[in-house]
């Protein structure tokens, strides 16, 4: 191609490859550090994050004011529940501490221990829609291990306090009802507020297909979002319905690990890696999908930069 060109055209064509090649590098480093005080390791919204966990029926729908951080809870039946927020974590002050990925050199306790993520199209007023696929594991060798599985959708990358997360979840634990014999699925909605409303949840087994929806159902007066999960072996499902006054922007893949910080024993984790498959975000992608290490150890990787997101991305430890 440079021989078509003039000579100083060549040269500029490239510097531009050369200079396009060490940004990709830079960047691709920073992503894969975990060590770093960098705000790509700040501290995720989740369940390991929240103060109050409440179990809703299924279809049950969530109002958000966005105002004291209190919950209006609409169930099936038509009662009502306002959920206060908890008053530790509601603090600004608070919520930017430990947000904050200044407070100390190796960067604060992180407990997704891995993750992909992109930006929607902004200029569209963010995503109207995310599904993923992914299969159930194998039990973990060692118990009680706490691990949450699913693809999200979240307003912001780095939590603010009027912050929440969407999330269809594969998880295993104690820390919701003191299962640790059996994979469940549940529809969860996270606040910053430290609430965590997740519908009822029903057991899975290895080797089943999950398929985890986010589809924004209306945005008149509110944004309406219909977070469904589903055993796609069985058929079986269940969903919660989300109302606020937010777009939401940034789209996720990711597991996610209770305490924060390195997992105890490596153990813990399933022998599989974990593929997404199937990741339709819509609109599409305003910019690559990047993965993302915590600083949970165990060997963990991710592709910094996968080629297909949309056909797989992969977490392997």
């Amino acid at each position: 191609l440079a021989s078509k060109m003039g000579a100083g055209q060549g040269s500029v064509l490239i510097c531009f490859v050369v200079i396009a090649f060490i940004v990709q590098a830079v960047v691709a480093a920073d992503l894969q550090q975990d060590s770093r005080p960098v705000s790509k390791l700040r501290r995720r919204i989740g369940m390991s994050m929240a103060c109050q966990l409440i179990q809703v029926p299924s279809h049950t729908r969530v109002i958000d004011p966005h105002t004291d951080g209190t919950l209006l809870l609409l169930f099936p039946n038509a009662t009502k529940r306002a959920v206060p927020p908890c008053r530790d974590i509601l603090d600004n002050s608070n919520v930017e501490a430990w947000t904050s990925a200044t407070k100390a050199d190796a960067g604060p306790p992180n407990q997704w221990l891995a993750w992909y993520f992109t930006e929607t199209a902004v200029w569209q007023n963010g995503a109207t829609s995310f599904s993923s696929m992914w299969t159930v594991p194998t039990m973990p060798d060692r118990m009680p291990s706490n691990l949450a599985i699913f693809p999200g959708l979240q307003p912001t990358y780095d939590p603010k306090p009027y912050d929440f997360i969407l999330q269809p979840v594969l998880s295993l634990g104690s820390w919701m009802d003191g299962d640790t014999s059996h994979w469940s699925l549940n529809s969860v909605m996270c606040h910053n507020a430290g609430t965590c409303i997740y519908s009822t949840k029903f057991k899975t087994s290895p080797g089943h297909s999950v398929f985890g929806n986010i589809t924004l159902t209306s945005s008149h007066p509110n944004n309406r979002w219909n977070v469904t999960t589903i055993d796609a072996t069985t058929g079986q499902s269940n969903s919660i319905i989300y109302d606020t006054t937010y777009a939401v922007n940034w789209a996720f893949v990711a597991l996610e690990h209770n305490p924060a910080g390195p997992v105890p024993n490596c153990e813990m984790l399933p022998r599989d890696s974990l593929t997404f498959t199937q990741n339709n975000l819509n609109p599409p992608s305003s910019s690559n999908w990047q993965g993302v290490i915590g600083n949970g150890g165990c060997g963990i990787s991710v592709d910094t930069f996968p080629l297909n997101p949309v056909a797989s991305m992969t977490i392997q430890y």
